[in-house]
């Protein structure tokens, strides 16, 4: 995942230096920055998704429950 990100962002950066025409009119990117900024944030909201741990209500109340315990 990290890896495609990684690529993505040189993908857009690279493609700046080159000349082309514009992949949507009026929006002034290729075709290849155009699939590297979706490529881009996708991974980006997948590596969010990944790393953020989800807690439900029952869960934080018996963390609080149990530190309240403990610290007394």
């Amino acid at each position: 995942m990290v890896y495609l990100a990684l690529y993505s962002i040189w993908r857009i950066g690279s493609d700046f230096l080159r000349e082309g025409t514009d992949f949507i009119p009026g929006i002034p990117l290729h075709q290849a920055q155009f699939i590297g900024v979706i490529v881009l944030i996708i991974c980006a909201v997948l590596l969010i998704v990944r790393k953020t741990h989800w807690v439900n209500e029952e869960e934080l109340a018996a963390k609080e429950n149990t530190g309240s315990a403990v610290s007394s």
